[in-house]
């Protein structure tokens, strides 16, 4: 500390020689600008994953990553000023005289491509205030941030957020877009000559700091189950006492199985194998039959997929174990053949009238 001071103190006396003194306050205040610490780049890695649902055109996500500003900033004659160009050399400059603050409505995208795939992203800074969307200029006493007693500023790590849109359907595959700057922060400190509106990569900069992302996006094989619609199955009727002399456990007297086929179409095609298993309520009792609407009825869904390994065994439902595994051809589509039954739970001859029970098909790719 005693070096630097006598440091200072020697440069005085030497330019107290050459220059007026008007000319030395401006030099001084230059000096202390140049002094203040750097904010290093830096880059963030957005990485999504999109499900069919997502992967539209004009579909959009969205990602909020902290950027740390650094150390306390000292305050000039009107304050601190900040422009974030948003990546655009020339924003900054061609906005310099605008007021403060001066921000977009919304998001302003701009474009990334790889392998004939684009993408559009966009970004903002959290403040106190709200909002800001890139380009924009202003100020820390505008964004809501009080300054200390020394009326210096020290700004937090604040959020960055992050807009990705798609220009077009992506492939299934793992997609990764060329690093870029999306963000180009100019800190401006108030020099002499420059009014309090002004802050461009020319005028008073304390620093530059370039905010760069690598945009990764993994779109995953995703199936549907009869084009996306319930299957429905009606299994007729039987009377009460067939479920009786049919015995706790079993189907009604006389009753035959019904048999269902389940087209499947994963998207993006390809030859593979999925495992498909049952979800909804267990019967109280015979656990491995669905519940339905009647308390003394269940539903039993057996494997009747050729070629699966479980082939002619149930489908217990909720059960990871029990599945059917269908095979995919080369178009991505197969097909799952089930075979259902109603089943007696034993405790009394079930009532008349219609009962209903509902369950999901989970596919997972193995």
């Amino acid at each position: 500390m005693i070096a630097k001071i006598f440091l200072g103190a020697m440069l005085r006396r030497y330019i107290t020689k050459l220059i007026p003194g008007d000319h030395l306050r401006k030099l001084l205040i230059l000096i202390l600008s140049i002094c203040l610490p750097a904010i290093a780049d830096q880059t963030v890695d957005l990485a999504f994953t999109l499900h069919s649902s997502d992967n539209i055109v004009g579909g959009s996500t969205e990602a909020t990553v902290p950027f740390v500003l650094g150390s306390t900033l000292i305050n000039g004659q009107v304050g601190i000023k900040e422009c974030d160009t948003s990546g655009n050399n020339t924003w900054c400059s061609n906005n310099a005289y605008a007021p403060m603050p001066t921000s977009q409505p919304t998001w302003t995208y701009k474009k990334s491509c790889t392998g004939g795939n684009c993408v559009d992203i966009a970004s903002a800074v959290s403040t106190p205030n709200g909002l800001l969307y890139t380009p924009y200029k202003s100020t820390y006493k505008l964004e809501g941030y009080t300054a200390q007693a020394d009326g210096s500023y020290n700004i937090p790590a604040r959020d960055y957020h992050f807009s990705v849109k798609l220009l077009n359907t992506l492939p299934v595959g793992v997609h990764t877009f060329p690093s870029m700057n999306i963000d180009k922060l100019i800190i401006c400190k108030s020099t002499p000559g420059y009014g309090e509106e002004v802050c461009s990569a020319q005028t008073g900069v304390v620093s530059t700091t370039y905010l760069a992302a690598n945009i990764t996006i993994t779109v995953p094989q995703s199936c549907t189950v009869n084009s996306g619609q319930t299957v429905n199955v009606d299994l007729g009727s039987a009377s009460g006492s067939a479920f009786v002399k049919g015995g706790a456990g079993n189907s009604p007297h006389g009753f035959n199985e019904k048999t269902v086929s389940v087209p499947i179409q994963c998207q993006g095609g390809g030859a593979g194998t999925v495992a498909m298993s049952l979800h909804g309520t267990n019967a109280t009792n015979y656990a491995s039959n669905l519940a339905t609407s009647n308390a003394d009825v269940g539903v039993k869904l057996v494997d009747r997929t050729a070629g699966s390994g479980n082939n002619g065994q149930p489908i217990v439902p909720n059960d990871a174990s029990s599945v059917s595994t269908i095979q995919l051809g080369e178009d991505g589509t197969g097909a799952a053949t089930l075979g259902i039954s109603p089943v007696w739970l034993g405790a009394n001859q079930p009532a008349k009238g219609n009962y209903t029970a509902q369950s999901y098909l989970q596919l997972d790719y193995q």
